[in-house]
Order: C-alpha cells, then sequence, then structure tokens
C-alpha cells in the first residue's frame, strides 16, 4: 500500500539586507539567507486531508470496539468489521451472561465455537457470595474462536467494581485481544474503565439483538493493531486519553461520542491526532452513519467530516487552523476506507 507524502508549510525568515557604500568604488556586502526551516509536526491540507479523516474513523472505531467488547453487544456490519475489527463480541458474551446464571462461583465453562476454536468462561467470586458483585473478576480466553465468519483470539478480564440488576461499573483489560475476519482484524492490549447500565445483565443470547444500554468509558492507553488476512501487522495506533459515550438501542442503532488522542502512522499521514465529536455520530443496524461529525486535528489544520442519510460523508477542511474551513468536499463512507 504507497504512501504518499506530507506537504509541509514552510517558515520563512526574512533577513534585512545592509548594503555598505564606501570610497574607491567599493561594492556592497549582503549575506545569504538560510534554507527554509521545516516545521515540526503534522500539517494537514488538501494533500492528506482524506487520509486524515480515515485515520480518525478507524482510530475512533478502535475505542468503541472496546467498549462493545465488554458489553456484549455485536457493533455492526462487516463491512466496518473486516477493516478495524469492530465487530465485537456477540453471541459469545450474551451467552456468558446466561451462563453465569446457571453456574456456581468459581464455575469455568469451556464451550466449542460453532466454527472452530474454544471460548472459556471463567467466574471467580472473590467473597463466596455466588453472586456477581464487587471484587469478582470475569475472564473471557478464546482460542480462534469463530462465529458467523467472525474470528475472536486472546483474553479479556472483567474486574467488578459495581454490580446490579440493570447496571456495572468494571474494568476491562485486553491482552492480544484479536477480532475480525479473514480480510482483517484487530489486536487490542490496554484497559478501559466503563460504566454501562443495561448491559451485561440482560439480554437474549442473539448475535442480532443487542441490549439497550449507555456505556461511558474512559482509558489512558489502549494500543490498536490492524492486522492483514496472514496476520502481518498494517498499522499500530496508540489511543491516550480517551472518553467514549455510546447509546445502543435493541435494534443495534446506536449515538457515539468520541473523544481521544491517536498516535501512529496511517496511509498517508504520520503523527499525532485528536479526534472529538462535535455532534453524536448516529448509525443503525448496518453500523453506517448517517447523522453527526466528528473532527480530526493535527499540530496544524483539521477537518471535520459530517454524515448524511445514504452514507454520504462532507469532508470539510481548514488548513491554516483559523477556524474556518476553506473547502468542502463530497464523498462516501466506503472513501474512508471502512469496508
Amino acid at each position: 500500500m504507497s504512501s504518499t507524502n506530507i506537504k509541509h508549510l514552510a517558515i520563512y525568515s526574512t533577513l534585512g539586507l545592509l548594503a555598505a557604500c564606501g570610497g574607491g568604488g567599493g561594492d556592497g556586502g549582503g549575506s545569504t539567507p538560510p534554507p527554509p526551516q521545516q516545521p515540526s509536526g503534522l500539517s494537514l491540507d488538501s494533500s492528506n486531508q482524506k487520509a486524515a479523516a480515515s485515520a480518525g474513523a478507524q482510530a475512533a472505531l478502535a475505542g468503541s470496539m472496546a467498549v462493545n467488547s465488554a458489553t456484549g453487544n455485536p457493533s455492526g456490519t462487516q463491512q466496518v468489521a473486516s477493516t478495524e475489527g469492530a465487530l465485537a463480541l456477540s453471541a459469545t458474551t450474551t451467552a456468558l451472561r446466561k451462563t453465569i446464571q446457571a453456574t456456581t462461583s468459581d464455575a469455568t465453562q469451556t464451550n466449542a465455537c460453532a466454527s472452530g476454536g474454544t471460548q472459556v468462561f471463567r467466574w471467580s467470586d472473590t467473597n463466596d457470595s455466588s453472586t456477581i458483585d464487587a471484587g469478582d473478576t470475569i475472564t473471557l480466553i478464546y482460542s480462534q474462536c469463530v462465529v458467523d465468519g467472525q474470528l475472536t483470539d486472546g483474553q479479556i478480564v472483567l474486574a467488578i467494581q459495581q454490580m446490579q440488576s440493570n447496571s456495572a461499573v468494571l474494568n476491562a483489560t485486553y491482552t492480544n485481544y484479536v477480532t475480525g475476519s479473514e480480510a482483517g482484524a484487530t489486536r487490542l492490549n490496554g484497559t478501559v474503565n466503563l460504566t454501562t447500565n443495561g448491559s451485561l445483565v440482560s439480554g437474549a443470547p442473539n448475535p442480532d439483538v443487542c441490549n439497550a444500554s449507555t456505556n461511558t468509558a474512559t482509558f489512558d492507553q489502549i494500543t490498536s493493531e490492524q492486522l492483514a488476512s496472514n496476520g502481518t501487522v498494517i498499522r499500530t495506533t496508540t489511543l491516550k486519553a480517551g472518553h467514549i459515550n455510546s447509546t445502543i438501542g435493541v435494534d443495534c442503532s446506536r449515538a457515539l461520542n468520541v473523544s481521544e488522542t491517536a498516535n501512529g502512522t496511517w496511509t498517508g499521514l504520520s503523527g499525532t491526532l485528536t479526534i472529538n465529536t462535535p455532534t453524536s455520530i448516529l448509525s443503525g443496524p448496518d453500523g453506517i452513519p448517517y447523522a453527526g461529525s466528528y473532527t480530526v486535528a493535527a499540530d496544524r489544520g483539521k477537518v471535520q467530516i459530517g454524515f448524511n442519510n445514504g452514507g454520504n460523508v462532507i469532508l470539510q477542511l481548514d488548513a491554516n487552523g483559523d477556524g474556518t474551513y476553506e473547502t468542502s468536499t463530497n464523498l462516501s463512507w466506503a472513501d474512508l476506507g471502512i469496508q
């Protein structure tokens, strides 16, 4: 996959030239200006605005993927999943809820996945209450587990801080957690602090039915690696200072708000980006946004990406960072590389 060079804005220094006039026809002397100094950091302009929009979408999906994984909600279509592995646990984690309800404390359940591999559910009841509550841990271990064409591998540990009938506060730690399909996948490492209302404790074990819930997640640092079909790492993104709020309907419609910093190398640019959602990103059961917007800011310049019905995308560029968008370009969701 080829990369385009980033166009930098040059900063020039103007030097005053002093001409010395002397007797006997002496010529004036001058100094040669030094070469232009290249600014440090990343600049956004017309040459990389699309790359920045795509990187911001991919980074936002990687962060929201962690929320979906911990709460057991499917996260959209395979269009999204194939690029950034955003399709998280679905039938597996809903099955976990049912398994926990039927098992005793410190139980370990090992199940075969529908199309190969295994899934292990381990519940450690630290206070012997026979009920999931504060202090308990739930460990999910996947070994090449394939369900409905989606691969899951690695481990998630859920450390319960609070648990009620329809809400929970927990930490979710990902260790080499991989989810995706044959076309590509994403590997997560890191910890998310999650408050969820309506997930983990209710719902039927049906991968097509979401649990109506509101989820708020924060994290200090998560590493997201995009993997090719052969397992090669295509891109590594480090997400920092993240705050994600996701409202999910029973039909899997979503409202997503994201605030995070992403550091990595994407197709067409490399550096640090700050991603925010001025208006909530709304998507239907197919996972494709139909309303809302997000911004991607670099050291210099910012792009805003707005969504309309039908997967239409409006990309606006503020190259000089003065708060005014100079250009506007019409794109599609597929143009951002989220396929």
